[in-house]
């Protein structure tokens, strides 16, 4: 078992690393487009590039999901990974802001391993050791991020040759080390990972062919050879009775010379009549031969055509069930809505973690007077890798001592009251800039370090509510809706985000409507959750639990 979970985190980590290796990045990056007035401007191009990946992902996350129930889990992690790494190469040639755009895009639209993952990670654990597996979900996600913020901290823009390739491409080098790191996970995951769903519509249907084929083979042999032994038998039978007739007739017939005339009389009569049964028999035989052959031949068309419709009924089961599990799971969702709030809780959370980490490198990198602390992407990267540290931390040593104590429910809730508070208080990093460079790196790094257990605890948490709150047979589905959703409230994340912080940059307005707005906006979505979080069932770890 812990094979196969250490497998799906590379995939994760894949996922993970291309996902968070640009922000660092990003904000120079479409600076040296040259499409920006001022540096202000960069939070709404930042958002529209973030944004369209989860755009793109609307539109794909549910048919993945619906895929890995029908054909297999496996097959869709592997599409989603290459392409994936296919597209973050790509993404490093851009040399302007509508190839940003459409690599972006097209690496939303192709890669939709991620709801899968989490579905295979449930069916691989039970009960006891599922909060534990889908806190590896989280921690391998925020492994990947401290390896992608290292790339592309470290390693973009770097100081080469004039005229060389990373050079004329810039921000190639982070994006071309993400892609060879996603593919030695790929090859990992291509050769040892197992597939988990059992019941594949195509492999069944062919097996469920070739059965079928090798039965009516044997059906075939076995009626071929019954009529051959019985008009074997019923020929054996015909020529003993001849001879008890024969017999017979010798027997009753006496050979004394006073009945010499009626012994040659009955003699020439003895002759005829065996001349005729004779005769006789040689006809029923050829009747009964041919009676044979008649039913043989019936028996092989009736044959043919009973496995020509069990083969008909086959296939029409095979879509019925289809057509029955898309009806079984539309009912479910039907009478089970508190899935829709759960997946809802699933995008609210998305929501406010990606607002908050796309807002940060936006205002930082500006001059204190406009609220920043003037950042470059080297403080960003480091500040993302003491975060990603910190989350890896949190979930392998307190995470699970805190789920013996307090429900996977109460946890969401916790963490989104304080979440809140710790976005609040983010724009105070700017009061600190004239106590010196140490004052407010260390506010930022931990502040960062708070944001990743918040991050990791109620990322885990929803992880678990959403698997367990529908059966194995939908558990895929649901997994692609809350991919939908979240893509949704992923894809207005940045973009609102990115936009809010511009007009409170160049409003010309006073507290609150600054630079803090947006912080304090994110703030209020952050409650929403806690909210709505209320209305879940307290029983929901009982719905479907495994034995």
């Amino acid at each position: 078992m812990w094979f196969q979970v250490f497998l799906l985190s590379i995939s994760i980590f894949i996922d993970g690393s291309a996902g968070t290796q640009i922000l660092p990045y990003l904000p120079f990056m479409i600076n040296s487009f040259d499409i920006v007035k001022s540096k202000a401007d960069i939070g709404t191009y930042a958002g529209w590039v973030l944004g369209c990946f989860f755009i793109a992902q609307i539109f794909s996350s549910y048919l993945y999901g619906d895929l890995a129930d029908k054909v297999g889990r496996k097959p869709i992690i592997i599409f989603g990974n290459f392409f994936r790494a296919l597209t973050t190469l790509f993404f490093g040639f851009a040399l302007n802001f509508p190839w940003l755009i459409i690599w972006r895009s097209l690496m939303g639209l192709l890669s939709g391993s991620i709801g899968i993952n989490k579905a295979m990670m449930s069916e691989i654990c039970d009960d006891q050791h599922l909060s534990r597996c889908m806190s590896f979900i989280a921690s391998s996600w925020h492994a990947g991020g401290i390896i992608g913020s290292i790339i592309g901290g470290y390693t973009a823009e770097p100081n080469v040759k004039k005229g060389s390739l990373f050079d004329r491409y810039p921000y190639l080098l982070p994006n071309f080390i993400a892609f060879c790191v996603s593919m030695v996970g790929l090859l990992l995951v291509f050769f040892f990972l197992k597939e988990t769903l059992t019941n594949k519509r195509s492999l069944c249907k062919g097996k469920k062919t070739k059965k079928n084929k090798n039965q009516n083979k044997k059906m075939k042999k076995k009626t071929n050879g019954n009529s051959f032994d019985e008009s074997s038998e019923i020929e054996q039978l015909m020529d003993s009775k001849n001879d008890l007739d024969i017999q017979e007739n010798f027997t009753t017939t006496k050979s004394s010379p006073e009945n010499i005339e009626m012994t040659e009389f009955g003699s020439t009569n003895r002759n005829e009549n065996e001349n005729k049964n004779e005769n006789e028999i040689k006809n029923e035989n050829e009747n009964k031969n041919e009676n044979e052959k008649e039913n043989e031949n019936k028996n092989k068309n009736e044959n043919e055509n009973e496995n020509k419709d069990k083969n008909e009924n086959e296939n029409e089961k095979i879509k019925n069930d289809d057509f029955n599990q898309e009806t079984n799971f539309y009912i479910f969702l039907k009478q089970n809505k508190y899935v829709f709030t759960i997946i809802f809780l699933y995008g609210l959370i998305g929501i406010i973690f990606l607002f908050f980490d796309m807002i940060i490198p936006l205002l930082t990198i500006l001059p204190p007077n406009e609220g920043g602390v003037n950042f470059t992407t080297r403080d960003i990267g480091a500040g993302n890798l003491v975060s990603s540290i910190s989350f890896i931390l949190f979930q392998v040593l307190v995470y699970p001592y805190i789920t013996k104590k307090v429900t996977t429910l109460n946890i969401y809730r916790y963490c989104a009251l304080l979440s809140a508070l710790l976005i609040a208080l983010f724009p105070l990093i700017s009061k600190l800039y004239n106590y010196g460079r140490a004052a407010y790196f260390t506010f930022f790094l931990i502040i960062m370090s708070l944001r990743s257990c918040l991050a990791s605890s109620s990322f885990t948490s929803i992880f678990i509510l959403v698997n367990k709150s529908g059966p194995n047979w939908a558990l895929s589905r649901i997994n692609g809706i809350g991919q939908v959703v979240v893509a949704i409230t992923r894809a207005i994340g940045p973009t609102l985000g990115g936009n809010i912080l511009t007009w409170g940059l160049t409003n010309g307005k006073k507290y609150p409507l600054n630079y803090h707005f947006s912080f304090y906006i994110n703030s209020l979505i952050s409650i929403s959750a806690f909210l709505l979080s209320l209305t879940v069932p307290k029983k929901l770890n009982k719905i479907f639990s495994k034995k």
